[in-house]
């Protein structure tokens, strides 16, 4: 037979606890924020570098070989991205000319906010009704305050 678990409850933190991890998040933050733009310092200067001195590869990327091993990396490399988007304006002028637009367009109703609104005031339909529409997410930042 399986032993029930007993959930205890945690005793409420001191004030002197309490502080003492805000001052070492707060000591984290800042240091946080020093060591990305730190960071992005380093990768924007590598990656002139990789542009200027590296070896470009047939897919578009850029490799530099590093003298020696660091931390187990024996190079460097500028890697080639690509995506690709969709121009909507021009693919439904060509759908258009060439008169495919049932056939490759798809719309999608959208409530228009405002006017449903209006329909409120025009008694079409009620406060209450529009109410019961809209669902509420509540999230929660955490946020010193001086």
């Amino acid at each position: 037979m399986a032993e029930a678990k007993v959930r205890r409850r945690k005793s409420k933190p001191g004030l002197s606890e309490i502080k003492e991890w805000f001052s070492q998040w707060a000591t984290l933050d800042t240091e946080e924020k020093r060591l990305a733009r730190r960071k992005k310092e380093l990768r924007d200067r590598l990656m002139a570098t990789l542009e200027e001195h590296g070896r470009e590869t047939e897919e578009g990327h850029t490799f530099l070989d590093l003298p020696e091993p660091v931390g187990g990396f024996n190079a460097i490399k500028r890697e080639s991205r690509r995506s690709y988007t969709l121009d909507a304006e021009a693919a439904l002028a060509l759908a258009q000319e060439r008169g495919i637009e049932d056939e490759v367009v798809e719309y999608i109703p959208t409530i228009d906010e405002t006017a449903l609104m209006a329909q409120v005031y025009n008694g079409t339909v009620t406060p209450e009704e529009v109410d019961a529409l809209y669902t509420e997410k509540v999230t929660y930042a955490f946020k010193p305050v001086k």
